[in-house]
C-alpha cells in the first residue's frame, strides 16, 4: 500500500501527517505550535485540519496550563477502523525522504524494520551504513521522516569496517535487523552485504 494513500483518500498531505501523528501517538497532547514544529506543515494549513479533525470527533482540544491542546479522542466511533487504515500504511511505507538517506555521504546500505516493518524486536528503525556521513544531512532527513510517518524513529548508523565485522560475526545487534521483518532501501554491497541466510529473502 502506497504512503500516498492516506494523503489520496483524506484530500490532503497535511490532514493525513495530522492523522497519522494522532493514532501513532494516542496519548499526547500537543498543540498547534509544536505539531508545525514536528510534522512541517504551516501553522494556516494545521488550523484548518484540525478544526475538520475536531467536527467529526477524532480529535478533542483543551486548554492546558493557559494554551490551547489536542488529542486523540479513542470514543470516537471510527477509530479502531481508522487506527487499522493508519497502521497498514506505516508498514514498509514509501516514505518521499528515504531516497534523500543516500546523499548523505558514501551510503553503502539502508535498510528499514522496527515501527516501519511492525518489528518490534529491534533496537532502531532505520539501519545506516557508510562512512563519511553527514550528521546534519542524516538528522535532517530524520525530521523529515518523522514529520511524513507521524512518529519519532529511531536511527542506527554503522561505518562500513563495523558494519563488515558484526555481519561476519553476526552479531545479535545485526540479526535484530535480519531475522524480523524489514526491507532493503538501498543496497552497494550486493549480496555480500546481507547475511548468508537472508540473501535469497532479503526484501520480507
Amino acid at each position: 500500500m502506497s504512503s500516498d494513500f492516506l494523503e489520496i483518500f483524506l484530500g490532503s498531505d497535511g490532514r493525513a501527517r495530522l492523522v497519522k501523528f494522532f493514532i501513532l501517538n494516542p496519548v499526547t497532547k500537543i498543540s498547534v505550535q509544536e505539531l508545525k514544529e514536528k510534522l512541517r506543515i504551516d501553522e494556516r494549513t494545521i488550523k484548518r485540519e484540525l478544526e475538520s479533525l475536531t467536527k467529526i470527533g477524532l480529535v478533542s482540544r483543551r486548554k492546558s496550563l493557559s494554551k490551547l491542546v489536542f488529542s486523540l479522542e479513542k470514543n470516537n466511533l471510527f477509530y479502531p477502523e481508522i487506527k487499522k487504515m493508519v497502521n497498514k500504511c506505516t508498514i514498509f511505507p514509501q516514505l518521499k525522504s528515504l531516497d534523500r538517506i543516500a546523499k548523505a555521504g558514501h551510503v553503502k546500505l539502508v535498510l528499514i524494520t522496527g515501527v516501519l516493518a511492525n518489528n518490534l524486536k529491534t533496537r532502531a528503525d532505520v539501519l545506516v551504513v557508510g562512512d563519511a556521513i553527514s550528521k546534519r544531512r542524516l538528522s535532517e532527513v530524520l525530521k523529515e521522516l518523522e514529520a511524513e510517518i507521524g512518529k519519532e524513529l529511531r536511527f542506527a548508523t554503522l561505518s562500513l569496517e563495523e558494519y563488515n565485522y558484526r555481519l561476519n560475526m553476526y552479531d545479535k545487534f545485526i540479526r535484530e535487523f535480519f531475522e524480523g521483518p524489514h526491507k532493503i532501501i538501498f543496497n552497494r554491497l550486493g549480496e555480500k552485504g546481507i547475511p548468508v541466510l537472508h540473501r535469497k529473502d532479503n526484501n520480507r
